[in-house]
């Protein structure tokens, strides 16, 4: 019920839906932006800091969402994680999936200041996964806090750790990143 009134609530302008967003208990800027069709389900608290925006066809589900100054989420694009921490001037480009595959306690994303995700990336958060001040993801870049390479069921292992890129690290074109890069 509550993912169809937040489609119905997506088809308005971003002025309304902010007065809607404030009555859920949203805290957000006055400049704060939200594109159409953008979808924000957030359970326990959310907050848009002065100049963040949401692109339209965006769609991010989380229990806890934070997003700071001048930060900028492109349309077109997929985050689905218990608990996002986005700094300061970051982008995240159209066609970005973040997105925990198996949910854990311990899965979450939190990006510093200045950071640029490229499109196409995709970003599972079975485990955090921090990404440092100043730091460029390129297109079609993986970062993966889960692994197998043959099934659990066949007695083969599954590997979960945290991944930690650290600052001004520019991750180039198509570079896969595995669990426990620190």
């Amino acid at each position: 019920m509550k993912l169809i009134l937040l489609v119905l609530l997506s088809i308005l302008p971003s002025s309304i839906r902010k007065l809607v967003y404030e009555l859920m208990g949203y805290k957000l800027s006055p400049s704060s932006h939200f594109g159409l069709f953008s979808i924000i389900d957030v359970k326990s608290s959310a907050s848009f800091a002065n100049g963040s925006s949401i692109g339209s066809f965006t769609y991010i589900r989380a229990d806890e969402l934070i997003i700071g100054k001048y930060s900028k989420i492109s349309p077109i694009s997929f985050i689905s994680v218990p608990k996002v921490y986005i700094g300061n001037d970051s982008k995240i480009s159209n066609f970005v999936i973040i997105r925990s595959g198996h949910t854990t306690k311990y899965s979450e994303l939190s990006v510093g200041d200045l950071v640029h995700i490229f499109p196409f990336v995709t970003i599972d958060c079975a485990r955090r996964v921090t990404i440092g001040d100043g730091t460029g993801v390129g297109p079609h870049c993986n970062i993966f806090t889960h692994s197998s390479y043959k099934s659990i069921l066949d007695g083969y292992n599954v590997v979960y750790d945290n991944v930690n890129i650290g600052r001004r690290v520019e991750l180039t074109y198509n570079v896969f990143v595995a669990p426990g890069v620190t």
